[in-house]
């Protein structure tokens, strides 16, 4: 079966407009959808992102349990509350929400 988008790395922007956020919310995450400004991802979240090669050659970060995936998906794991890498937001756990909020919506142009 062929998906049915042009599925294209976060770092992608399309004529510098807002496109299609995704945002993965640990295991009850979508499956990676079209992407034209950035993904935000949190907790178990940015293990889609691993699948799916979104993260390789860029810096994330994750809750512990998802840590170990990281590096051969091709990221450097960082232990930090937020990173921002390019058009990939990641963030570790629900006391980081503050950070991770503020971070999309500034990825929004909201802030």
């Amino acid at each position: 079966m062929t998906p049915d988008c042009n599925c294209r790395h976060p770092s992608d922007r399309t004529e510098g407009r807002l496109g299609d956020p995704l945002l993965t919310l640990g295991p009850l995450a979508a499956p990676v959808q079209l992407v034209r400004a950035f993904v935000a991802a949190i907790c178990h979240g940015p293990r889609i992102l691993a699948a799916a090669g979104v993260l390789a050659g860029g810096r994330a970060t994750c809750c512990r349990a998802v840590a170990a995936e990281l590096d051969p998906a091709g990221a450097r794991y960082e232990a930090r509350e937020l990173v921002v890498d390019g058009g990939i937001i990641t963030s570790r756990q629900p006391s980081d929400l503050p950070a991770f909020i503020d971070a999309v919506l500034r990825a929004l142009g909201r802030n």
